[in-house]
């Protein structure tokens, strides 16, 4: 019996995972597959505010690209700032522990799907 347990939560782990590597896409797959799983679920909301930051790091870097040099090097240092979180999130959802990612995470507690 132990295995299956084991089975279903590594499965969950790698669902977790996809949702998070294929960002809004993967929230959609989510939604689709109407899984109930608490863990995915957690996982979920964390990749859409991840996909909701970047998508905010994206109009801000339309914005301030017109600034010379420092408007560049603001907008190259929020984009490392968002693939950080994004691996940060991945890697959360492969370690089986429901985990925020930082900053941002808390925010998914807004969401109720």
């Amino acid at each position: 019996m132990k295995k299956k347990v084991d089975l279903d939560i590594n499965d969950n782990r790698f669902f977790a995972f996809i949702i998070v590597l294929l960002s809004i896409i993967g929230v959609v797959i989510y939604l689709i597959a109407n899984k109930k799983d608490k863990y995915t679920k957690f996982y979920t909301k964390q990749s859409l505010v991840i996909f909701i930051f970047a998508v905010i790091v994206w109009a801000i870097g339309i914005v301030i690209k017109f600034i010379p040099i420092l408007g560049q090097l603001i907008n190259i240092i929020l984009i490392v700032v968002t693939v950080i979180l994004w691996v940060l999130a991945m890697l959360y959802a492969l370690s089986g522990k429901e985990t925020y990612t930082p900053v941002i995470g808390k925010f998914a507690d807004k969401f109720n799907f």
